[in-house]
């Protein structure tokens, strides 16, 4: 077994913007395997950026999935409105819905409505975000990422209406 690299991808956000870590890293080799490489592109690919400029959108249903892996309630009418891409998030309790619209009352990158618990609530994200997606489809969504506004304005009225601005 070979040893993991101390400056690889997934400790990048630590190393790449402090000066002493650029500096140390000046003189290392350029050392690689096919390892590295493929971990390297495993993080590439389950990495995602939410771009601002194309409306994209991200709603994470925190905790909408029970014990036993059925959706709950709250989390099963939310995913009804949304006729796009969503996925299991990595925990397996909750569900990832992928959109394009607009959300012209959020006034920040995210808003959030809790349901009781740290981990059981919505969450939404536009922008300047980056998200671990598994591309473990949800039953019953869509390939691609689809144009959701009236569903977003729905879930705004519902959820969000009365959150702080």
């Amino acid at each position: 077994m070979t040893a993991h690299s101390l400056l690889g991808a997934s400790s990048m956000h630590r190393w790449s913007v402090c000066p002493g870590s650029v500096r140390l890293s000046a003189d290392a080799p350029p050392v690689t395997n096919a390892a590295a490489e493929e971990g390297t592109e495993a993080h590439a690919y389950a990495a995602w950026c939410i771009d601002p400029e194309a409306g994209e959108i991200v709603i994470d249903l925190d905790g909408c999935i029970d014990e036993n892996g059925a959706c709950k309630e709250w989390g099963a009418e939310i995913l009804e409105w949304f006729n796009t891409y969503a996925e299991t998030s990595p925990s397996g309790r909750g569900v990832k819905i992928y959109c394009r619209g607009e959300l012209p009352k959020m006034t920040t990158t995210a808003a959030k409505k809790n349901f009781g618990g740290k981990h059981h609530g919505i969450e939404l994200f536009r922008g300047a975000r980056y998200l671990c997606i598994t591309g473990q489809k949800y039953p019953g969504s869509t390939d691609d990422l689809r144009d959701c506004q009236p569903a977003l304005d729905w879930l705004w009225e519902k959820y969000f209406a009365e959150a702080p601005k």
